[in-house]
């Protein structure tokens, strides 16, 4: 696991990464172009944004690195054009509409960085009628994989732990990606095109897409690798596929399949991928057949069956569910109903440790329950 320090070395080192965005960005961004960079980390993309032209920059960040923002603008020469925001950016209302969006929140497959979600709530709230994106268009691509290491974390659980029957998670376990680095020796099959996306105009739906595979050469088929290709801007691409020209440092995702299959040269697969990017959930369907036209296997896989959701988190969901604050729900509203622009914090615990005399054991730890409930909620 790496820090946040190494993550961000690792951005701003790859240099077909920030090759690619920052030919994007000249192309795309024009002299007086007001900008939003969704998820800024160190700040780099507002930073080719005012090279290029741009007359203001909105960098949302929503940690602590909204501060490098600040730091590494002005430190440029850029802080009286860049405008540090901190929060989440679909929570964010800005003062005016933005010519582009540029965001870099692209998980092994598409999804699972967010950005889908982002996009969508910025094409609504943030974007001029004619406003683009960078990436411009997102496309998703499957190959048949020989990854029999890829079952490790799956056979994991076929075996007793301290005595015990684990298997209960065998099920969860391929029924998750996994993200993973791979080389091309590993594919079965060339990638194939299954789904496409523009992010500018669409929006977070259900998708869904089929593509035949053929098996190269002869191996053991063990699931699915899936890729992405971005267009950032007309002819310039950024692609995690080990057979791309555009290549950058970012993990491929690992769909396993139930069981291994021997496959033959000539064998196919037929592909189907089920995506529903605002929820980032994905289903990978597969039917094999041998170049005889034999059934070698067919499999369903969800990662809707991967996510596991408690009981106590589904009672709400009943029509006939009757809600009731909890103790923490009181005091949350307590602290809100006191939030009149008047009282400080401090001001506010001493109103709660009078609320609830016994729910605190001092001053401090009022204080943080105050913090605790009014952050992202209060200015």
């Amino acid at each position: 696991m790496i820090n946040f320090v190494e993550w961000h070395v690792a951005l701003l080192d790859d240099r077909t990464r920030i090759a690619a965005y920052e030919w994007a960005i000249a192309a795309t961004v024009k002299p007086g172009d007001v900008v939003v960079d969704l998820g800024a980390g160190t700040g780099v993309m507002g930073l080719l944004a005012c090279r290029a032209g741009a007359s203001r920059v909105y960098a949302i960040e929503g940690d602590g690195m909204i501060e490098m923002v600040r730091r590494i603008a002005s430190a440029n020469g850029f802080g009286d054009r860049i405008v540090a925001v901190y929060g989440d950016s679909r929570h964010i209302d800005l003062p005016e509409r933005a010519d582009v969006a540029i965001a870099d929140q692209i998980g092994p497959l598409g999804i699972g960085g967010g950005l889908f979600a982002i996009f969508n709530d910025a094409r609504r709230r943030f974007l001029k009628p004619d406003g683009v994106t960078i990436p411009a268009r997102l496309a998703l691509s499957v190959a048949l994989a020989e990854y029999p290491e890829g079952f490790a974390p799956i056979e994991f659980w076929e075996v007793p732990r301290l005595g015990f029957d684990m298997t209960a998670m065998r099920d969860v376990a391929r029924n998750v990606g996994y993200e993973t680095r791979i080389t091309a020796s590993q594919l079965l099959s060339a990638p194939a095109q299954v789904l496409n996306f523009n992010p500018a105009r669409s929006y977070a739906e259900t998708s869904a897409g089929s593509v035949t595979l053929i098996a190269t050469r002869a191996g053991t088929l063990c699931g699915l690798f899936g890729f992405f290709s971005a267009e950032l801007a007309p002819g310039v691409f950024i692609s995690n596929s080990p057979l791309g020209a555009d290549l950058i440092d970012r993990r491929v995702w690992f769909m396993p399949f139930e069981r291994a299959i021997a496959l033959e040269a000539g064998d196919s697969a037929t592909v189907t991928l089920h995506m529903m990017p605002a929820e980032e959930t994905v289903t990978w369907r597969a039917e094999v057949v041998g170049r005889d036209g034999a059934a070698k296997g067919k499999f369903t896989h969800s990662t809707i069956k991967g996510k596991l959701v408690a009981q106590e988190a589904l009672r709400p969901l009943r029509p006939d569910y009757i809600p009731r604050l909890t103790p923490r729900g009181e005091i949350d509203r307590a602290v809100l109903g006191l939030c009149d622009g008047v009282r400080g914090v401090r001001q506010i615990a001493q109103e709660l440790s009078r609320f609830f005399p016994d729910r605190f054991s001092g001053p401090e730890e009022a204080e943080m329950a105050v913090l605790r409930t009014i952050g992202g909620r209060a200015e």
